[in-house]
C-alpha cells in the first residue's frame, strides 16, 4: 500500500483543485502558550475555517484577510472583531502583525508592550504603563478611551462621568471631541472618535466624516478608503438556502438574527427592529415580529412544542401545517410530505427496494421499485442490486447469496461468473465451481483438486481442501486452503464459519460479536472488525466499514491485492488486466507508461459514501494522527499508526481507514454529491489513478494536471472535477491544505470525532 497511501491523496486533491482554483488562504502557528483561539467563526474562509482547534504543536491562528477589512498589510498591531486596527499593547487587545486581538485580562494576564504577547499579570504602574493608564482592576489600558483616560501609568479618569471626552492623542479629558483633519488620519465617527477608516461601516480618510458603505450595499476599499460597489459573488444561484453578507459577499446560513435571510437575498439584522429570525420553508430564515403565541393565525408551518416557535413543518421530526403542534413521523416508512398551504404532514410511503429488504434484485422500471426473484433473464440479479437484462448469449444462473447472475457470452470472469471459469473450452464456460475437477469461485480459473482432495463449498463456488490422511499428518498451509481446527488430529475446514474462520492453513479463529467471517480471494476467510454502529454487516454487504481490501460486484470483501480484484479501503474492486496492468499494494500500475491510456469508465463506477460515527476518535488520538501524518508525501509512521489503531482502537481505526488510498478525497465529499455527480467524480478519480499510477513521484502532480487539461488522457472526465469542486462549497473540511496530517485531522474530526465543522 506504500506508494498509493503516501502520495495519491494529495495528488488527486491538488490535481482537481488546481483545475478550478486560483489560490487559497495561508496559516501560521504562533509559538506562545498563553494565546488562545480567537475563534472568528463565520469570518474564517476556505480551509482555515476548520482547523481552529488546538493541536499538540501549539494554537493555530488565522492569517487571512477576513477580519472585516483589517489585514496584515494594513495593520501593524492587532485587529478587533469590528475591523478596527489597535496598537496591540492593551491587556484587552494584545497582538501584532494583523492577527486577531487577544483579551489577556480574561486569562488573568497582561500584555507585554514590547513583544505584544500575553504574560503574567504585573501591578500596573508608571514603570510598565508609560503610554497608558491603570484602570480600577489594576490593568494597563491604552488611556484613550472616554471611560478610561490618562497616561504615564496614572489612575485612569472617567471623562464620560464628567460629560467630557478623552483626547486620543494627549489622553486628557476635554469638553470638545478632538477628531479632525489635524488629529485623525482616518475618519471621524459621529461621537467625535477617530476610526482607522477602512471599515465598511466607518470608511474615510483625512479626518473627514466616516461613511457607512454597507448601508447602501457597498464596501470600503482598504487602499483608497472610499466606498466602492462590488460585483456580488453571492445570490440566488449559489446561495439558495441562505442569505448574502453585503460586506463580504459570502453566503451565510441565514438563521442568525444578525444575518437573517433566505433564497440568496441580502442578509438582514432582525435585532435592529426587535424581530426574530424564524426558519423559512425555503431554507435560511425570515425576520418576523413575534408578538403573539404560535398558532393557526400566525404560522403556516407548525408550532414547536418545546419553544412555541413557528417552524417550517417540513422535517420528519417536526412535521405539521396550519399552526398545529409539530408531529414526529414515527414509522420508518413515513415521510413529511409538503402541503400546498405550507408545512407538511406525515404520510406512509411504500418501502423502497434495497439490499435490506430484497434477496433478489430491484426492478427500478416500476414505482415504487419492486423486489424480483432475480432468476429471470429479463430481471436477473441478487442482494438487492438493480435488475439486469441478460443478452441473447447469456443465462441467469443462481448465486449462493440468492437471486441470480447473468452468465455466458464470449468471455468469463469475475463480472459474469459466480463460480469458476473453464478456459479449456472456447468460448470459456462458467462452471458452478463445486466439483473437485473444476473447483473455484468468484470468476477465477477452475482448479483440479489434488488426489484425495475435496472441493469445499464457499460463497460463490468452492475451494480445494486436502484433509490429513491419518492422525500423524498435521493440517497446515501445504494441504489446507481454509483453516485447521483445534481438535486432534487437526482437521481442514473451509474457514468460512464465524466460529471457525481462517485461511492458508492457519489455526481457525472464533470471530467476536458483530464480526463476520469474510471470504478472501485466496480461499478461506478472515474475521472483520466492524464499528459499533453504522451500516448493517451481513453476507451481502461490503464497504469501508468492514473491509480493508476491496469489494467485489457480489458484495464480498477480498484482500484487494489481485490483478483482477485490486483496491483498498472498501472501494469497488478494479480489474487491472483490462488495460494490461498489475496490482501493487491495492493500486493498479501499468508498466513503462506515464500517462497510461484509459480504456473508459464502467457504468457501475461509483463512490462509496463514508459512514459517520461521532466521538469514536478522541481529540488526543486525532492529535497523534495529525503529528504522525504531517507532510507530503506522508511519512511511514502515518501508515503504522493508522494500521495499529485497527487493533488498539478498532472503532476509531476503522472510521479513519475510510480516508486511506487514492479515492479518499472522493469518499470525503460523497454525501454532498448527487447520483449523477457521484458517478462523474468516480470516473474522474478512476481515470487519474489509472493514467498516473506508474509515474515517478516527482512527475505525479504534472501528470494529473496534464491528464485533465484539454487533449489530456482524462479530458473527457473534467465534469467530475467540477462536481467535486462544487461539493467542497458545502464540505469545506474536505479541502486539501497541502498536508495529509492536517487533511485527515479535519476529515476524521468531522466523520469520527466531534462532528465539526
Amino acid at each position: 500500500m506504500a506508494r498509493s497511501f503516501r502520495t495519491h491523496v494529495g495528488g488527486c486533491l491538488a490535481g482537481l483543485t488546481g483545475l478550478v482554483l486560483a489560490g487559497c488562504g495561508a496559516r501560521s502557528i504562533l509559538e506562545t502558550g498563553t494565546y488562545q483561539n480567537s475563534g472568528h467563526g463565520d469570518n474564517d474562509a476556505g480551509i482555515d475555517g476548520s482547523l481552529d482547534a488546538p493541536i499538540s504543536d501549539g494554537p493555530v491562528y488565522d492569517h487571512v484577510n477576513d477580519i472585516n477589512g483589517c489585514t496584515p498589510s494594513t495593520c501593524d498591531g492587532c485587529c478587533a472583531g469590528d475591523g478596527t486596527c489597535l496598537p496591540g499593547t492593551g491587556s484587552n487587545a494584545c497582538g501584532t502583525g494583523g492577527y486577531a486581538c487577544v483579551d489577556c485580562a480574561s486569562y488573568h494576564a497582561t500584555c507585554n508592550p514590547t513583544t505584544h504577547q500575553c504574560g503574567p499579570a504585573e501591578p500596573c504602574s508608571p514603570a510598565n504603563c508609560a503610554g497608558g493608564c491603570c484602570n480600577a482592576q489594576g490593568q494597563c489600558v491604552s488611556g484613550s478611551d472616554t471611560s478610561a483616560c490618562g497616561y504615564g501609568g496614572q489612575v485612569c479618569t472617567n471623562c464620560g462621568a464628567m460629560g467630557m471626552y478623552c483626547d486620543p492623542n494627549g489622553k486628557y479629558c476635554t469638553l470638545q471631541p478632538t477628531c479632525s483633519p489635524a488629529t485623525c488620519s482616518g475618519c471621524c465617527n459621529p461621537d467625535g472618535t477617530c476610526a482607522w477608516g477602512g471599515d465598511s461601516t466607518a470608511c474615510g480618510i483625512g479626518g473627514q466624516q466616516c461613511q457607512n458603505c454597507s448601508s447602501f450595499g457597498a464596501q470600503c476599499d482598504p487602499n483608497s478608503y472610499l466606498c466602492v460597489t462590488v460585483t456580488p459573488t453571492c445570490g440566488p444561484s449559489n446561495c439558495a438556502y441562505g442569505c448574502c453578507d453585503p460586506s463580504s459577499g459570502n453566503c451565510l446560513p441565514g438563521s442568525d438574527p444578525m444575518a437573517c435571510g433566505s433564497a440568496g437575498t441580502v442578509c438582514q439584522q432582525c435585532v435592529q427592529s426587535g424581530e426574530k429570525c424564524l426558519p423559512s420553508a425555503a431554507g435560511g430564515g425570515i425576520c418576523q415580529l413575534v408578538t403573539t403565541p404560535c398558532g393557526p393565525s400566525t404560522c403556516s408551518g407548525c408550532c414547536d412544542p418545546n419553544t412555541a416557535v413557528c417552524v417550517a413543518g417540513a422535517d420528519p421530526v417536526s412535521c405539521g401545517y396550519g399552526g398545529q403542534v409539530c408531529q414526529l413521523c414515527t414509522d420508518p416508512n413515513m415521510i413529511c410530505q409538503s402541503v400546498w398551504s405550507g408545512g407538511g404532514q406525515c404520510v406512509l410511503q411504500a418501502p423502497i427496494c434495497d439490499p435490506t429488504n430484497c434477496g433478489g434484485c430491484c426492478d427500478f422500471t416500476t414505482w415504487p421499485p419492486q423486489c424480483r426473484s432475480g432468476f429471470d433473464p429479463w430481471a436477473c440479479g441478487y442482494s438487492g442490486k438493480a435488475c439486469s437484462s441478460c443478452d441473447a448469449t447469456q443465462t441467469c444462473q443462481p448465486t449462493p447469496m440468492g437471486g441470480g447472475q447473468c452468465v455466458g457470452g464470449s468471455t468469463c470472469g469475475p463480472d459474469n461468473c459466480p463460480g469458476c471459469c473453464n478456459f479449456y473450452t472456447y468460448p470459456p464456460t462458467c462452471e458452478p465451481g463445486v466439483d473437485p475437477s473444476a473447483c473455484g469461485s468468484m470468476g477465477q480459473q477452475c482448479m483440479t483438486c489434488p488426489p484425495g482432495g475435496q472441493c469445499m463449498l464457499t460463497p460463490g463456488g468452492g475451494v480445494c481442501s486436502v484433509p490429513p490422511p491419518d492422525a500423524g499428518t498435521t493440517c497446515g498451509p501445504s494441504n489446507c486452503a481454509g483453516c485447521c481446527t483445534t481438535t486432534y488430529p487437526p482437521q481442514c475446514v473451509p474457514g468460512m464459519d464465524p466460529a471457525q474462520c481462517g485461511s492458508g492453513g492457519s489455526m481457525c479463529s472464533s470471530c467476536g460479536p458483530n464480526q463476520p467471517c469474510v471470504p478472501t480471494s485466496f480461499g478461506g476467510g478472515m474475521c472483520v472488525v466492524g464499528p459499533d454502529a453504522g451500516p448493517p454487516v451481513d453476507a451481502g454487504t461490503c464497504g469501508p466499514w468492514n473491509c480493508q481490501g476491496c469489494c467485489t460486484a457480489a458484495g464480498v470483501c477480498v484482500s484487494g491485492q489481485g490483478n483482477q480484484r485490486c483496491g483498498v479501503g472498501g472501494q469497488q474492486c478494479v480489474n487491472c488486466t483490462t488495460n494490461g496492468g498489475t496490482c501493487d499494494a491495492g493500486q493498479c500500475v501499468y508498466p513503462n507508461t506515464c500517462p497510461a491510456p484509459y480504456g473508459g469508465c464502467p457504468s457501475y463506477e461509483t463512490v462509496t459514501p463514508p459512514y459517520t460515527k461521532t466521538n469514536v476518535c478522541s481529540q488526543d488520538t486525532l492529535n497523534k494522527v495529525v503529528m504522525a501524518c504531517a507532510g507530503t508525501p506522508t511519512p511511514p509512521g502515518c501508515e503504522l499508526l493508522l494500521s495499529s489503531l485497527q487493533q488498539s482502537d478498532p472503532a476509531c481505526g476503522q472510521c479513519l481507514w475510510q480516508f486511506v488510498g487514492p479515492n479518499a478525497p472522493a469518499t470525503c465529499v460523497a454525501p454532498y454529491l448527487s447520483d449523477t455527480c457521484n458517478h462523474q467524480v468516480a470516473c474522474t478519480f478512476d481515470c487519474l489513478n489509472v493514467a498516473c499510477a506508474q509515474c515517478p513521484t516527482d512527475q505525479s502532480q504534472t501528470c494529473r494536471d496534464d491528464a485533465l487539461a484539454s487533449g489530456g488522457t482524462c479530458a473527457g472526465y473534467t465534469q467530475g472535477a467540477l462536481c467535486y469542486q462544487s461539493a467542497l462549497q458545502q464540505a469545506s473540511f474536505c479541502n486539501w491544505p497541502g498536508d495529509y496530517g492536517k487533511w485527515i485531522y479535519m476529515v476524521g474530526n468531522h466523520y469520527c470525532g466531534t462532528g465539526a465543522p
